[in-house]
Order: structure tokens, then sequence, then C-alpha cells
């Protein structure tokens, strides 16, 4: 069965699937900034504001001047309300 989705919409499926691979990822290399990043990002759609900051932070330190910090500092931003 299809489940359809958009970008803004995404099935809770795909969330937690997302989830389990950015989780596994980040366990295989937990110095990847650009895993970090995509990890809190899970972390934001699935409401765990707490979490979602913890690994934005983390991947702006292991890597400030990656595309991914950057990303992250914006996610950050969002989360502050800003």
């Amino acid at each position: 069965m299809d489940h359809p989705r958009t970008a803004n919409h995404p099935s809770i499926l795909t969330i937690t699937c997302d989830g389990m691979l950015s989780s596994n990822a980040v366990r295989g290399a937990p110095s990847n900034a650009t895993y970090r990043y995509h990890l809190g990002m899970t972390y934001q759609k699935l409401n765990d504001t707490k979490r979602a900051r913890s690994e934005f932070e983390k991947s702006i330190h292991l890597d400030p001047k990656a595309s991914s910090a950057e990303k992250a500092s914006r996610a950050l931003s969002e989360l502050s309300g800003g």
C-alpha cells in the first residue's frame, strides 16, 4: 500500500525509518557532523526538541565550517523561535 508524502507532511513510518537509519549512522561514525545534523532533523520532526538541539549542537561543534553546521545553526534558531 502506497502512502503519499510531501516534504511538509512525511509519514510517521518514514520518520521512524529515517530515525533508525540516522541513529545507526551516528553509532557507526559518531564524529560525522552531517550524520549528527540529520539525526537532529529526525528528532525535530518527532518534536523531540531536547534531542534535536543536542544533535545540532554536536554537529556544529564537530565541524563548524561544514555545510551541515550552517544548516544546524539555522535549525537551532528555528527551535529557539528565531
